[in-house]
């Protein structure tokens, strides 16, 4: 369904490799059993370079809102278009967290001379006007496909800048969120695999 996905992850896929590598340079040992991951053979003092967009105070924001208004977006067309009760449950749950996560991020922004500004990905147009033009299953598979690819980048800039950015309460509110923002990663996964099956002939359900 999405002919043209490679290109927004290369948009954002390079940037946040990047970012891990800082923040894993940077971590105790301590933070990254608590993460996840395991680091071995690490240098005591890591090569001085500038830090990747995503671990920068404005760059994280303006990519974060970008993720934000993609997701809501392509919600509100597959709760609308789709016509599944799943879909607009998970649409649903998807919005409430965003507003949440919006809300609590405005005053830290504001608070640091930072602007709301969202950057928004080179393929979320023409995403958009897949879902615009599909209705029934096919809108929820193309949907369902677009939340999975937005959140996994969107969960990974957050997990980044929580690790390694440049603003202490930015860092905060990244741990804060990014647990809830992973939930409904898992959710559209769950809901990727019941589309899935659905979608699949009588006789090999």
């Amino acid at each position: 369904m999405r002919a043209v996905s490679g290109a927004r992850m290369l948009r954002f896929a390079l940037p946040l490799l990047l970012s891990f590598i800082v923040a894993a340079c940077s971590e105790t040992p301590e933070a990254n059993q608590a993460n996840g991951i395991v680091v071995t053979g690490q240098s005591a003092a890591a090569t001085a370079r500038p830090a990747p967009r995503e671990v920068v105070g404005q760059a994280f924001v303006s990519a974060v809102l970008g993720h934000f208004d993609f997701a809501q977006a392509s919600a509100k067309l597959a709760s609308d278009r789709a016509g599944l009760p799943s879909v607009q449950t998970y649409a649903q749950k998807l919005t409430a967290d965003i507003e949440a996560a919006r809300q609590a991020l405005a005053p830290i922004a504001s608070a640091d001379g930072l602007t709301l500004t969202a950057t928004a990905g080179p393929t979320d147009q023409s995403d958009l006007a897949i879902l615009s033009s599909s209705r029934g299953q096919p809108i929820a598979k193309a949907f369902a496909e677009q939340q999975m690819e937005t959140l996994t980048l969107l969960v990974g800039t957050m997990r980044a800048y929580k690790n390694g950015g440049d603003n202490e309460s930015l860092r905060g509110w990244a741990e804060a969120y990014q647990g809830r923002i992973n939930d409904r990663l898992l959710d559209v996964q769950t809901l990727n695999a019941e589309v899935e099956t659905a979608l699949l002939p009588p006789d090999q359900r």
